[in-house]
């Protein structure tokens, strides 16, 4: 059970999540309670931020037009890493903290999942595009180890589909496994899984050669390491016409031996399907199978650049991955989907249709997201969040209505409560942060 850490080494999990908001100056900073931690605030120093090709601006809302002000509250500027632009000092305080977009966008759209165990925030970021894997410290733009990876020497690449990738990968820890998937234009697909019982690649003390130790043990079947690769079909309504839908999917390495795979086409759907894997390494083609949709209007991916597109985030129990996209245009509403970890066949999917703002969720407690619709913060009105608990969903089988839950049905946010204040005074489309720093974020 992934609670038996708590027996082990309390002291050895990480706090609970904290989170920020960011109000053009700066802002506050709050444990998992709503409990204010400290405030903060960020040097606007243009030598900096030109530099770094910096959008901070939230006076006005998500655009129509691609990145412009309101960008740090767009759907797709924050992920499990944090904000692309906004890097609030873990303890609060003055300071310069920006991320450079510039360097971000190079980086953060390849990053794919990393799953833990319970209360083990994700050390590492684990990254693919086309051949080459690399393992980063977490939210870092510098990987600690990078392998192309398209020979025998690491994976089977003979009748492969294609070698297209952008973060189709996933590492889950409490198995020790990784799967890597590449895909060819016409939605044909091989996941390469290796597994190495004696290797974590989840470590704060990661060294490199891990990953390659990792990856040619299993590929020789040395050390009780082995892998294993399948292919198969994953079609979907209009998804051959774009990269983000053909070559950007989440994936979601199960405990079971599933498969998640969240895909977002723009101008029609995201989805959440499995795939059970065989570790015989036959084929699987056909086996792909529904857990939920979500419709999305005229909206717009990674084929219009690393700023857009599909981003995720996990909770601190590491039971559940969210997968969401904008619903319209660049970066307003939210279309996502929430997955089991244990057993990506389990799932709910959520959906807010606006069209004119961005939306957040931050993971909160231990298995919630805290979920805001950044709407104008002036005349007092402060910042509104609701709450999305797919673990009360999962264990009670209730929404938060009181209705009955099945498995891929809606989940329903909790009503907007929790208003805080903001330093603004004045137009302010106010996110909710990602911390990079659970400081402070208690038990």
């Amino acid at each position: 059970m992934p609670n038996i850490y708590r027996l082990i080494d309390p002291k050895g999990l990480d706090p609970l999540p904290t989170f920020a908001m960011w109000d053009n100056t700066g802002g506050g900073i709050y444990d998992s309670y709503g409990g204010h931690v400290a405030d903060y605030s960020i040097s606007g120093n243009s030598e900096f931020t030109n530099n770094g090709n910096i959008v901070s601006s939230i006076s006005g809302q998500a655009s129509t037009s691609s990145r412009t002000t309101g960008w740090p509250s767009y759907t797709c500027a924050n992920q499990a890493e944090g904000n692309w632009t906004i890097n609030p000092p873990g303890m609060g305080g003055f300071g310069t903290g920006y991320r450079r977009e510039d360097r971000v966008q190079l980086v953060w759209p390849d990053y794919g999942t990393v799953i833990g165990n319970s209360g083990i925030r994700q050390r590492i970021s684990i990254h693919a595009n086309g051949n080459v894997i690399s393992v980063y410290a977490r939210g870092s733009l510098l990987p600690y180890e990078s392998l192309t990876t398209n020979t025998s020497t690491y994976r089977n690449i003979i009748g492969e589909p294609g070698t297209n990738c952008r973060g189709m990968i996933s590492y889950n820890d409490r198995t020790r496994t990784l799967a890597y998937m590449v895909s060819d234009n016409s939605l044909n697909y091989r996941v390469h899984v290796w597994r190495h019982p004696q290797v974590s690649l989840n470590e704060l003390s990661y060294k490199t050669g891990q990953l390659y130790k990792f990856l040619t043990e299993a590929k020789s079947a040395t050390n009780g390491a082995s892998y294993y690769y399948n292919d198969f079909a994953f079609s979907s309504s209009g998804a051959s016409s774009y990269t983000e839908s053909m070559h950007h999917i989440r994936i979601v390495m199960g405990d079971n031996g599933t498969l998640g795979l969240i895909r977002f086409t723009p101008n029609t759907q995201t989805i959440h399907r499995y795939a059970v894997l065989n570790p015989a390494g036959t084929a699987i083609t056909g086996t792909v199978t529904a857990v939920s949709d979500n419709t999305v209007t005229t909206s717009y991916g990674i084929e219009q650049g690393g700023y857009y597109g599909m981003r995720s985030n996990i909770t601190w129990d590491n039971l559940w991955v969210a997968a969401y996209a904008p619903y319209y245009y660049y970066g307003s509403g939210f279309a996502s989907h929430f997955v089991y970890t244990p057993d990506p066949s389990k799932g709910y999917k959520f959906l807010n249709s606006n069209t004119s703002t961005g939306c957040q969720i931050v993971p909160v407690q231990e298995g919630q997201f805290l979920f805001r619709q950044s709407d104008n913060t002036d005349s007092g009105t402060g910042v509104s969040v609701s709450s999305i608990d797919p673990t009360g969903a999962f264990v009670n089988g209730r929404n938060a209505n009181g209705a009955a839950i099945s498995n891929g049905e809606t989940l329903v946010a909790s009503s907007a409560a929790n208003s805080y204040d903001v330093f603004n005074t004045s137009t302010a489309y106010v996110p909710l942060i990602p911390m990079g720093s659970w400081y402070g974020g208690g038990r």
